[in-house]
């Protein structure tokens, strides 16, 4: 199966978490997931979460990789059935408005016992409850 080079990074800001929906065109199309996208020809991990964050939400704080890449499936409108090898970070992030992007239909910042109402991506849910943000 394909395998795609991504990044997924888990912004905080005062105990709240930022979530944008999937638009309908992506992969898991309504759901909530955390910010993220595909590392470019020649781009580290590192600097494709920069350049993802500063298109997806104007850019971050204090970011940090954290753990191991973890591989999840993906079944995309686009790109149809392939993997995600995903590099995870946090990073922080002032309540400064977000940019608007192709990718997503909404965003908002929620509590813990808010997440875990949400309809997330399940590679999302994976994250956060690895990170021990929900439970």
């Amino acid at each position: 199966m394909e395998m795609h080079k991504t990044i997924g990074v888990v912004i905080e800001n005062e105990g709240k978490f930022l979530l944008l929906k999937r638009a309908q065109n992506q992969s898991d199309a309504g759901k909530w997931a955390i910010p993220g996208g595909h590392l470019e020809e020649r781009e580290t991990p590192n600097i494709a979460a920069i350049r993802e964050m500063q298109e997806e939400v104007g850019g971050v704080e204090d970011l940090e990789e954290v753990g191991m890449p973890f591989v999840h499936d993906v079944d995309s409108p686009r790109k149809g059935p392939h993997q995600h090898i995903c590099h995870l970070f946090r990073a922080t992030k002032s309540n400064e408005p977000v940019v608007e992007t192709r990718e997503a239909d909404d965003w908002a910042w929620f509590k813990p016992d808010e997440i875990v109402r949400l309809e997330l991506a399940d590679w999302t849910k994976k994250v956060l409850k690895d990170l021990k943000i929900i439970k």
